[in-house]
């Protein structure tokens, strides 16, 4: 996905086949004005976020989505969900310092 600064947003799609996954990189770059970082998927799949540590620490896990992200670099894989429907999906990464919390 690329670099978000401050009051920026961005959107992915793409859709899940099978057991396929797909992973987007996004890094937030931010100032005093805008600090935290969001990522929230819509469709029927499931993602999990890692941040950019040595060890690739998950920090999300769902199928709605993730606030409060200081800057960084963040890795997100979306992937089939339980319920087994291939199907599109939507991820939306905003920089704007508001988000799902």
């Amino acid at each position: 996905m690329g670099t978000l600064g401050c009051n920026e947003t961005a959107t992915a799609t793409g859709t899940s086949v099978g057991s396929s996954g797909t992973w987007w990189v996004v890094t937030f770059v931010g100032d005093a004005d805008c600090t935290n970082g969001a990522i929230t998927l819509s469709g029927a799949d499931v993602m999990n976020v890692y941040d950019n540590s040595p060890e690739g620490t998950e920090v999300a896990s769902g199928d709605i989505g993730v606030g409060d992200l200081p800057d960084g670099t963040y890795y997100v894989q979306v992937y089939e969900g339980s319920g087994g429907a291939d199907g599109q999906y939507t991820l939306t990464f905003d920089n704007t310092g508001f988000g799902p919390d």
